[in-house]
């Protein structure tokens, strides 16, 4: 829903800058108004701007309107959303943690067999040995 609530902000402070740039188009340009002849709409804007003191004061205000939205685009555009970023750190453990107990799940069976091989062998060399003829030390004699 942030994603969503992020990209409809963007595009309206997109569309508010478009209608500005609009404006600042029929600022300069009093004597040519936009026309569409298939529907015969014509958009004139007829605001008296006789000089060019009128015209600039015009595109700072508008300038002026436009600031707001192309603050929220930068803003859109430079500031990252830590909290996606903790849900990615958070699936990345998660899939490291399941990955490191399968390790572990995997090292521990092959420490049991491994356990029951040394026992085995340890078993045969006791049997291998032969301790007749041999003197065994021990600390108190038998």
């Amino acid at each position: 829903m942030n994603a969503f609530n992020r990209l409809f902000v963007s595009l309206i402070a997109i569309g508010w800058v478009a209608l500005m740039i609009g404006a600042l188009v029929l600022i300069w340009n009093p004597g040519h108004a936009f026309e569409v002849t298939s529907s015969n709409l014509r958009l004139g804007w007829d605001i008296p701007t006789a000089n060019s003191s009128e015209q600039t004061l015009a595109t700072i205000i508008a300038a002026l309107l436009m600031l707001p939205s192309l603050l929220i685009l930068m803003a859109e555009m430079s500031i990252r959303d830590h909290r996606a970023d903790a849900a990615v750190i958070a699936g990345e453990m998660q899939r490291r943690n399941s990955e490191l107990e399968d390790r572990n799940a995997s090292l521990v069976k092959q420490l049991e067999t491994e356990r029951g091989r040394n026992s085995d062998a340890a078993r045969r060399a006791v049997d291998r040995v032969d301790t007749g003829g041999q003197r065994r030390w021990h600390l108190f004699g038998r």
